[in-house]
């Protein structure tokens, strides 16, 4: 998996190198990505937390967590999942 400036997601395939999936909907550069389960992707931009079915490329969940205060630096989300999502 990577991130973009193009703010998407990329799903590889190591072997081939070949892009799998490409995951569209971040308002902003997304800057920290997390495979909770096999078919499940948290990815966090400034403002926004995503949750993501690998499978389909759907955006399940989207989190809007403001804006804050800070100064313009790029600040990553620690992800914890515990299957909240049913």
């Amino acid at each position: 998996m990577s991130c973009s400036k193009d703010k998407t997601i990329r799903i590889w395939d190591v072997n081939s190198g070949e892009c799998l999936k490409i995951l569209r909907g971040h308002i902003n550069q997304p800057t920290s990505l997390k495979l909770v389960t096999d078919d499940i992707i948290i990815s966090s931009s400034y403002c926004e937390i995503k949750v993501w079915d690998v499978e389909s490329g759907a955006c399940l969940q989207t989190l809007n967590i403001g804006q804050t205060h800070h100064n313009n630096n790029k600040n990553n989300v620690i992800i914890y999942y515990n299957n909240i999502l049913q």
